[in-house]
């Protein structure tokens, strides 16, 4: 998602089996957008999706696991995860979260609630290629309202 306008860049529909982390490589090489920060919670927590940001050159702010380990790569510089999960230790989880930026993956979870709020949360479909149209139209037509207008929000005291 673009966090500029809440435009959902790319998206997958996959079977029951298949993990979100599993779909990020092919995800990033359908967009055409230049991408500089790419977030994810601990699903996304795996070589090959560090690999995959890495690839395009943007900086992954993927959520390590809790209690997780450094991957201690054997040359040069640490890992960007080692970092990440060094930083967790130093500053604690919720501290990390604000000063790296991983809280703004929030703005994607709330265009997925949007989605849900708008047209609920099944597909109508009972053919799995139907319900991967029937999804994308939904998509497409959130990409849509943005730009009719968006609510403005502020605090009141």
């Amino acid at each position: 998602m673009d966090e500029s306008n809440s435009e959902i860049l790319v998206a997958a529909v996959t079977t029951a089996g298949v993990g979100d982390g599993e779909m990020l490589p092919c995800m990033l090489d359908k967009t055409d957008v230049p991408l500089n920060k790419v977030g994810g919670d601990g699903a996304y927590d795996t070589k090959d999706d560090y690999k995959a940001v890495s690839e395009i050159g943007a900086q992954a702010l993927f959520l390590p696991q809790k209690g997780a380990r450094v991957w201690g790569e054997a040359q040069g510089p640490p890992h960007e995860r080692d970092r990440h999960v060094l930083r967790i230790r130093e500053i604690g989880r919720k501290r990390w979260k604000l000063e790296s930026g991983y809280s703004r993956r929030s703005l994607a979870e709330t265009a997925i609630s949007r989605i849900k709020r708008i047209f609920g949360d099944r597909l109508r479909s009972r053919v799995f290629d139907n319900q991967a149209v029937e999804a994308f139209l939904k998509l497409r037509a959130l990409n849509i309202m943005p730009g009719l207008g968006m609510p403005e929000s502020y605090p009141v005291n």
